[in-house]
């Protein structure tokens, strides 16, 4: 893990400039660190050091000294590259660093070296010759990359704090992204918070040439499930690649670990740890928010060291601030502190940590993956118009059981769907927000994305939408940002190229189904786990969030918030206090839309509050 931020342009006091940018993103990097500047462009380069070989600061250039590279992350088929490019008839030692040889690559092959890597990157390379720049992100978006334009000055980062620095920049709050926070509980992958940065996305790079940004997506997640395929060989394939992908991953001279929950993906994970150490921690409300007795009999299952933590409800309040600036941006998920408070753990004994993150993207691990399959009979049996009938009928009715299903089973998944984070439709967001005309259809948004999904499964459809906006704006966004607050490299094994060419060929019915998530991974788990164990449903990192809104003391800190200057400025207040107070009341768990506010409310006074 590394911290990358550069500009191109005419700025006053440049090194100054660039000094502060590269101390923004200094726990990305804390070992060491890289400046340059000829009075056109100016980089900087903050390193972690997770290997035997110090940084070298002569391998971000090209042996002529035209060319220099930023690069954040990490190269997994490194020796196969450097097959390749030896046999074109480049020179390279053999202990070749990653960014050398994308570097090389890049001189051999262009825009196409990124369909050679197999790994996770954020990279700049900088033609001081030809005065341009290219930028480019891993495909799925394990690693962060944002940039500006703004007085003559292009700018780009790790992460927006460090952009801040830019005196070209004006900070201001992008009122669009606050409507699209508000559908899916993150920020939209293809906007941020402030007004006048952007996130490039996943799977897209980027050239910037006399003042002029030309961005081309080079990789899509699609998915072509083999309806033919059967059961025994989606689990060899599974085994096969999911084998070599931990394999490749392992490779490091740093000390490993794994976080460790009580589901398959991290447990599957832990089962090729042992000897080494795995991280849990919970929360003392109870067992429904504690996986830390679960990790210790799974720790002594696979031979792993196992740490532990409990946290108490003052802990993970008081962090809250700090998590909120290292996130950037607001995020409505209250599983990030304990995150970060398993990454604080884990940094106190390894460098590089692996992560379960991804799989139930990829192997369609939701719950709310098996409802298409349920529905499927009721939709074959019933003619439309009847179901649409019966929908529009339910829709009218108070909450009852039954109801969903009927609504759910009239419409399509592009109706029904909008992604795992939602939090407010139209109508909600309407009445909360001080400018209603901000509001839009959560469809608006979504249907864009489904239509490039290329599959006629409604699982699949749901797993595609999932991949580019919950796993980008939520998973890997609080992933990286905690990781990188405790300077962690962050490995992430089932995010693996080869992993998920294996993944998209498998049968709808084996990723989910009617009885199972995750049905494939599950099975090949069972190859080293229990059967128990490879079976259970995870917690994931349960917050007694809804427990501790009931009561007097957070209560009053989410009700001082509530009625802020700042949440006057965006929100309708009255609505605000009547999600909170029915809540406190018992009369409906309102949790994650106020958690949703209050987290935005939080960033505001982060960036925006003197």
């Amino acid at each position: 893990m590394s911290g990358i931020c550069g500009f191109i342009g005419a700025l006053d006091d440049r090194q100054r400039v660039i000094s502060r940018m590269a101390n923004a993103l200094i726990h990305r990097g804390p070992d060491d660190g890289f400046s340059f500047d000829d009075g056109v462009v100016s980089v900087a380069y903050r390193h972690l050091d997770t290997d035997a070989a110090p940084f070298q600061r002569e391998s971000v250039w090209s042996e002529d000294g035209s060319t220099l590279i930023l690069f954040d992350g990490r190269i997994y088929d490194r020796e196969f590259l450097r097959g390749e490019l030896v046999a074109a008839g480049h020179q390279l030692p053999a202990q070749v660093s990653d960014a050398q040889l994308v570097l090389h690559g890049f001189e051999e092959w262009g825009e196409g070296v990124l369909h050679r890597l197999r790994g996770m990157w954020a990279l700049a390379i900088h033609d001081l010759e030809e005065g341009t720049l290219f930028l480019a992100r891993d495909r799925f978006g394990i690693k962060p990359l944002y940039y500006l334009q703004a007085g003559g000055c292009f700018a780009y980062a790790s992460e927006i704090k460090s952009l801040l620095q830019c005196p070209a920049y004006e900070r201001a709050v992008n009122l669009e992204a606050l409507d699209h926070y508000l559908t899916f509980q993150h920020a939209a992958p293809w906007e941020t918070f402030f007004e006048g940065i952007d996130c490039l996305l996943p799977g897209h790079y980027l050239w910037y040439e006399g003042g002029q940004v030309g961005i081309t997506r080079y990789w899509e997640p699609r998915f072509r499930p083999d309806p033919l395929m059967e059961e025994e060989l989606a689990i060899e394939d599974v085994s096969q690649v999911l084998e070599d992908s931990v394999r490749v991953h392992r490779i490091s001279s740093a000390p490993l670990g794994c976080l460790l929950s009580s589901g398959v993906d991290s447990s599957y994970l832990a089962s090729y740890f042992p000897g080494q150490h795995t991280f849990t921690v919970g929360f003392d409300q109870g067992e429904r928010y504690d996986e830390t007795a679960y990790a210790h009999d799974l720790a002594r299952e696979v031979g792993t060291i196992q740490h532990s933590r409990l946290l108490s409800s003052q802990e993970y309040w008081e962090v809250l601030p700090k998590v909120a600036y290292y996130l950037d941006q607001p995020l409505g998920d209250p599983r990030v502190a304990p995150l970060f408070c398993a990454f604080k753990l884990a940094s106190k004994h390894v460098k590089v940590l692996f992560s379960g993150a991804g799989a139930n993207e990829i192997f369609g691990g939701y719950t709310i993956y098996t409802e298409p399959a349920s529905r499927r009979r009721y939709q074959q049996l019933v003619p439309y118009g009847v179901r649409k009938g019966l929908g529009r009928l339910a829709s009218k009715l108070p909450e009852m059981r039954g109801r969903d299903f009927l609504i759910k089973a009239s419409r399509t998944v592009m109706d029904t769907y909008t992604g795992y984070g939602f939090a407010f439709d139209l109508d909600d967001k309407r009445r909360l927000l001080k400018d209603p005309s901000l509001a839009t259809r959560p469809q608006s948004l979504t249907q864009p994305i489904y239509q490039r999904a290329n599959c006629s499964d409604a699982e699949t459809m749901m797993q595609y939408l999932d991949i580019n906006l919950w796993l980008v704006g939520d998973v890997l966004h609080s992933a990286d940002r905690m990781a990188s607050a405790n300077s962690l490299e962050l490995r992430l094994p089932y995010l693996d190229d080869e992993v998920f060419k294996v993944a998209a060929h498998i049968p709808t019915h084996l990723r989910a189904n009617s009885e199972s998530t995750k049905y494939v991974l599950r099975m090949v788990a069972q190859q080293r786990l229990p059967e128990g164990v490879a079976n259970r449903r995870t917690l994931g990192l349960p917050v007694p969030l809804a427990v501790w809104l009931r009561n007097e003391r957070y209560y009053g800190r989410v009700k001082r918030a509530f009625q802020s200057a700042a949440a006057q400025r965006f929100f309708n207040t009255d609505v605000l206090m009547a999600y909170l107070d029915d809540h406190f009341d018992g009369k409906r768990d309102e949790s994650r839309r106020i958690w949703t506010v209050y987290s935005f409310l939080l960033w505001y006074q982060q960036f925006f509050t003197e």
